[in-house]
């Protein structure tokens, strides 16, 4: 694993690596994060969710869908974005002794 994580450190410091190819990446990675254990207890609720309130309808089960993947990715990005202008700061209060009591 750690080789692993060396060579795409490499590849984003060479020139080769663009901003194109590190989203890529990044969308990989979060899509595989996404598949972590403590995901799968939440699929079942939020199928049955989209299944009860679609009403047998595929588009209407589809349109929430979109509407829950858009909601959670909007959340995300300002959270990441809020967490990579304060750099420095969010570092400092994830490190700090309160944050890991």
């Amino acid at each position: 694993m750690e080789e692993v994580l060396t060579r795409l450190a490499d590849l984003f410091q060479s020139s080769l690596g663009s901003p194109l190819l590190a989203m890529g990446i990044a969308l990989i990675a979060g899509v595989l994060s996404a598949l972590t254990p403590c995901v799968y207890p939440i699929i079942p609720v939020f199928v049955s969710y989209i299944g009860s309130r679609s009403g047998g309808s595929r588009m209407k089960g589809f349109s929430l869908s979109v509407a829950y993947v858009i909601g959670l990715a909007t959340v995300y990005a300002l959270l990441g974005t809020v967490a990579g202008l304060t750099g420095g700061i969010f570092g400092q209060v994830q490190s700090s002794f309160w944050a890991q009591l």
